[in-house]
């Protein structure tokens, strides 16, 4: 489940922005292999992933995952 949040929530934000796989991931200075395997859920970021993906999205690493933290915690009731 945390993956799949995560990725949808990255996938939000990167649409959000305005920004295509190839710009994010080069801006991340990741792999686009690597952001479209987090992207579908496939693949979970380390914090210095989640660093590099929020300063390529201009905002901060709590605002990328705390989407999926709430969902997670509503889920563990």
């Amino acid at each position: 489940m945390i993956k799949k949040e995560i990725g949808a929530e990255l996938r939000r934000m990167r649409v959000e922005h305005g920004l295509t796989q190839e710009a994010l991931s080069h801006n991340a200075d990741i792999s686009i292999s690597f952001l479209k395997k987090l992207e579908a859920g496939n693949k979970q970021p380390s914090a210095l992933t989640l660093f590099k993906l929020s300063r390529a999205l201009e905002t901060t690493p709590d605002k990328l995952i705390l989407p999926t933290y709430q969902k997670w915690l509503e889920a563990e009731g």
